[in-house]
């Protein structure tokens, strides 16, 4: 078991399911054996029985870095539950930096801990993280990603490019005391605006103008982390992409009490800022035509709604019919063939990933 103490801790929020308990329970045992320290607070909901076993799990490690944390959620669709629990969580890590992550999903603690050398050293640089893994389990394929930093001088840049075009940085490294005082903010968020109560897409959003108003964003060239995509998901059974569009923006008296609480993104306007938001939301649009009328056939969403959304549907197809080149954030296949060739894929297949799994990605992957 590692002996040097930690700097960096791991929140995983989890709300424990039979089908998705060997993630949680094999993503634990890797932390407890990597050479590298780290922290560890799991916060657990669900079934009594459950989370019992997980706890026991938990105590039979006798990790004393690793602290398990009951909570009084019943559904994973509890978003304020859910935005709760990891603030309760945070407030219980010890170490000076931490980083949120999937109880599917895994963080990769030696290429973390060069990520926290990056914020140690450099004041003005707010989150760190690397490039991401993307396991798909059904098929075994793997992607990774290739994600850039946000590291303009002026917070009005960064804040344009993560409010215009840019995916989620909910997971990321942060100094502690920074991403606490996000969720507190979110959560009193919460009872202003129903927007962010209805979702993750918002709460990500607004997580994100926080990160970046407070500093730079700096991506790792290295892999830092492992998503697996499988049937048991909560985001397969959700439709965020609708969800978001119904929804819309924040009015703005809530963006402005937003603003009030963080100071650092005064410099975007709420002119500014719903101009940027729209176009980013016509351009992201993952919808088809089909669902949309499919959801007001059944009633899941009224006429108004519903004309929003196709609204920002023909938007799209408008965008796209005048789109030279799309940005992606795959990797060449060379790329992906080099992957399999590290060491660092080597100590994934021997410490991580299942017999099962290794069967499919090296069928899928490693001879192409």
């Amino acid at each position: 078991m590692p002996s040097k103490p930690p700097q960096l801790s791991i929140v995983v929020p989890y709300h424990a399911e039979p089908k998705t308990m060997h993630f949680i329970k094999r993503q634990l045992s890797y932390y407890n054996s990597h050479p590298v320290s780290l922290g560890l607070v799991i916060a657990v909901s669900g079934e009594s029985l459950l989370i019992n076993e997980l706890e026991n799990f938990v105590s039979d490690l006798k990790n004393p870095n690793f602290i398990f944390l009951k909570t009084i959620e019943k559904s994973f669709v509890n978003f304020k539950a859910y935005i709760q629990k990891i603030h309760d969580a945070l407030e219980l890590v010890r170490t000076p930096y931490v980083a949120l992550n999937g109880a599917d999903d895994l963080i990769i603690p030696d290429v973390a801990s060069e990520g926290v050398s990056v914020l140690e050293q450099n004041e003005d640089i707010s989150g760190v993280r690397g490039q991401t893994i993307y396991f798909l389990n059904a098929s075994g394929k793997i992607l990774i990603s290739k994600d850039q930093g946000i590291m303009d001088d002026l917070p009005f840049d960064r804040l344009k490019t993560v409010t215009k075009d840019y995916s989620s940085i909910f997971y990321v490294m942060r100094r502690q005391k920074d991403l606490l005082k996000d969720f507190e903010i979110i959560l009193n968020f919460m009872e202003r605006s129903l927007i962010v109560r209805k979702g993750l897409y918002h709460i990500e959003h607004f997580m994100a103008l926080r990160l970046v108003g407070l500093g730079k964003l700096y991506v790792q060239e290295k892999p830092w982390r492992v998503q697996t995509s499988h049937n048991n998901n909560h985001t397969v059974h959700t439709p965020a992409s609708i969800d978001r569009l119904e929804l819309g923006v924040v009015s703005k008296k809530d963006y402005e009490w937003f603003q009030s609480q963080s100071t650092h993104i005064k410099s975007l306007s709420y002119c500014v800022y719903r101009i940027l938001w729209e176009g980013a939301q016509a351009r992201a649009v993952t919808i088809n035509l089909k669902q949309i009328v499919y959801r007001f056939i059944k009633k899941q969403s009224n006429f108004v709604k519903s004309v929003r959304v196709l609204a920002y549907f023909l938007s799209n197809k408008v965008y796209m019919s005048f789109k030279i080149s799309s940005p992606t954030i795959i990797v060449p296949s060379n790329h992906e063939k080099q992957f399999f060739q590290s060491g660092q894929y080597q100590l994934l297949k021997q410490n991580y990933f299942s017999e099962q799994d290794i069967n499919l990605i090296e069928l899928e992957n490693v001879n192409i």
